[in-house]
C-alpha cells in the first residue's frame, strides 16, 4: 500500500514473494510503478492497482501488507501530497480497521513511521493499532536528521 515507484513490490519478488499486489492512490505513481515493474519484466507476478487503501484491491488474504503510509498528520487537499500529509490520520485508521479482511491467519503489517511531529506520534499509533485488535513490535529503530524512525510489525491478536 503506497507503491510509489513500485520498488518495494520489486524487492517483495526479489525476496521471494510469489505473487504481489501494489496499489496507490495517485495515478501518476501507479503509472511510474507499471512501467518499472515491466522494464524489469514481472508483470506476472505484480500487479498494480489504482486504489485508496483497500478500496480497489482484490479480496484475497494476504501474508504481509507493508504500508508505506504518510507520516504527517496534516490537512492537505490535493491528493498528490497524500503521500507525505495523512489528514486526520486517516489513512493509518482506515488501514487497521480494514486490514482483518486482507490478513491471513498470522499475516503481519509492516510499516515505517517517524516522530516527525514529536514522540506523540509514535503513542498514537500504537494506540490505534492495540484499538483495532493488532498487537505490535518496534523491528528497528534509527536516528536520522533529528527524528527517530521505527520499523513496526503489527500481527492481529486472535
Amino acid at each position: 500500500i503506497g507503491t510509489g515507484t513500485g520498488v518495494q513490490a520489486i524487492k517483495a519478488v526479489l525476496a521471494g514473494a510469489e505473487h504481489v499486489d501494489a496499489v496507490d492512490i495517485y495515478k501518476p505513481a501507479v503509472e511510474c510503478a507499471e512501467y518499472n515493474i515491466k522494464r524489469k519484466g514481472l508483470r506476472d507476478i505484480i500487479s498494480v492497482f489504482e486504489s485508496d487503501l483497500f478500496s480497489n484491491v482484490p479480496r484475497n488474504k494476504y501474508d504481509l501488507i507493508i504500508a508505506n503510509l504518510p507520516i504527517v498528520d496534516c490537512s492537505e487537499e490535493d491528493v498528490k501530497r497524500h503521500s507525505l500529509f495523512d489528514p486526520g490520520f486517516q489513512y493509518h485508521k482506515r488501514l487497521f480497521e480494514e486490514a482483518h479482511e486482507y490478513l491471513a491467519e498470522g499475516g503481519r503489517i509492516v510499516l515505517c513511521h517517524a516522530d516527525l511531529q514529536g514522540k506523540k506520534d509514535f503513542d498514537k499509533l500504537e494506540r490505534l493499532a492495540e484499538t483495532n485488535g493488532f498487537s505490535y513490535e518496534v523491528s528497528n529503530s534509527a536516528n536520522s536528521i533529528g527524528h527517530e524512525w521505527r520499523m513496526y510489525t503489527f500481527r492481529r491478536e486472535k
